[in-house]
């Protein structure tokens, strides 16, 4: 008994055999102390820790900041900088598991890092890292979904959801060994029509800020920035999105009729169409007669005339040299140019046709608009709608919706993000088959298959016997 109880203390005591016993790499930096462990709670698995964690916040966790990366092109001392950066901001945090918030549209991406510090002369497979997604209820946990199209790990084990979907929402946590190191609460706003604005316009005005004291509710639009002007040289369009959100009154009192405590780890407010909201706040009539809105405006901008210069660094920053746009240095592999997609779409005419820009390729930044051209002529989406009654428009999520296909909208459709063609597709609109002929081809074929069998079948029954000669 004495020499097991001296073992036990003797392992306690030199992390460093621990570390070999485990064959983990050391996730410290040297000199310091090693960061706390988030051991279970009693009786708990880690499943009702996590759904402890989230019981306990906002009280106990602070707003989650995210942890310094290193990006494959980096230098292997700048690898190792950002490592042991990242330690000591995570061992700062102490022992709390951070929290975070994603707010995401249906149909759009999101990123969600794992909080976990990767050593860069380890391989990342040895780190037992997974992802999880925990229900409402404490107990509840299920696997990622197994779908690459949608669900991606990175190397940095982030994980990236693709076209999220309403029935994405919920809790993920990125686990080590076991041991939950972050928690994200997604939500999901639904898909909705929004209400066009003209700026400059008096017959067209937004919707105002509007305070719903029985419910300490605040009803109120925000506005993103405005987008990149589509042309350059001449008069093009801008536009600015304004989400319908609430948020509350009096931050220290409830809500009514149901009180979301969740409204904490969005201090700009809740989106009226979010997947937080629950259904007795969501079906407040004002909440759910209030339309988000789009404000449409002209712009003017210049086009560049003269080329930015690029400067070559080294590591820390220091300019070595200073390098025209049209040349590269000798020590930068030349970028091959992007290549546009392109696509060959056969459609009946009198169908539904839906085009959706491929920018996962391309970096888009969020000011930036999605223009489409049918040939070389520019989409307008303040007026096509209007001129096509209806039948011709490009929705939120820029993409062009073309419904009853006539022959004569046979043509190249492309997408351009600022000034980087995306993809051009070569829609060809065909008249449908005459229903009537495909039963007749239907029939004929049926016909000629019995005609050929009772051709066999007659050629056997009646075929004359060969005498064999003597």
């Amino acid at each position: 008994m004495y020499t097991i109880v001296l073992l036990v203390v003797f392992l306690r005591l030199c992390p460093k055999i621990n570390g070999q016993v485990t064959g983990r790499p050391e996730n410290r930096v040297p000199g310091t102390s090693p960061a706390p462990a988030n051991p279970p709670l009693p009786d708990q698995d880690n499943a009702a820790l996590i759904q402890a964690t989230l019981r306990r916040f906002p009280r106990a966790i602070s707003p989650h900041a995210e942890l310094p990366t290193y990006s494959e092109s980096d230098t292997p001392s700048k690898k190792f900088r950002i490592y042991h950066t990242c330690l000591r901001e995570k061992n700062s945090h102490g022992r709390e598991i951070p929290r975070a918030a994603k707010l995401r549209q249906e149909g759009q991406e999101v990123e969600l890092s794992c909080n976990v510090c990767l050593r860069p002369d380890h391989d990342p497979s040895r780190y037992g890292i997974e992802w999880r997604r925990f229900q409402q209820r404490v107990g509840e946990e299920a696997e990622v979904p197994q779908d690459p199209r949608r669900f991606t790990v990175t190397n940095s084990k982030s994980l990236i959801i693709k076209n999220i979907d309403v029935m994405d929402a919920g809790q993920y946590a990125c686990l080590l060994d076991g041991q939950p190191q972050i928690i994200y609460q997604v939500d999901v706003l639904f898909n909705e029509k929004r209400r066009v604005v003209y700026e400059n316009d008096p017959e067209s005005t937004v919707e105002p800020e509007v305070h719903l004291s029985d419910y300490n509710l605040c009803v109120v639009t925000t506005w993103s920035s405005w987008s990149t002007c589509s042309k350059c040289g001449e008069e093009g369009l801008r536009r600015m999105i304004g989400l319908c959100t609430i948020k509350k009154i009096v931050l220290s009192d409830p809500v009514s009729p149901v009180d979301i405590p969740s409204m904490a780890h969005y201090p700009e407010g809740v989106p009226c169409r979010s997947t937080l909201l629950p259904r007795s706040v969501a079906k407040i009539p004002y909440i759910r007669d209030r339309e988000s809105e789009t404000l449409m405006g002209p712009c003017l901008v210049p086009c560049p005339t003269v080329a930015e210069v690029i400067q070559v660094t080294d590591e820390y920053g220091k300019v070595l040299k200073e390098v025209e746009v049209q040349y590269y240095s000798i020590n930068e592999v030349p970028k091959v140019p992007h290549t546009p997609k392109r696509d060959v779409m056969y459609k009946d005419a009198g169908k539904r046709l839906i085009l959706k820009c491929p920018t996962e390729s391309h970096k888009k930044k969020k000011e930036e608009m999605i223009r489409w051209q049918n040939g070389t002529v520019l989409i307008n989406p303040l007026t096509i709608r209007r001129a096509t009654l209806g039948r011709v428009r490009i929705d939120h999520l820029y993409r062009l919706l073309i419904r009853r296909l006539k022959i004569t909208d046979t043509a190249a459709f492309n997408c351009w993000v600022g000034g980087t063609h995306i993809a051009t597709f070569k829609v060809i609109v065909t008249k449908p088959m005459n229903k009537n002929i495909k039963t007749y081809i239907s029939y004929a074929g049926f016909g000629i298959t019995v005609l050929f069998v009772v051709l066999i079948a007659f050629s056997i029954c009646f075929k004359t016997p060969t005498k064999s000669a003597r």
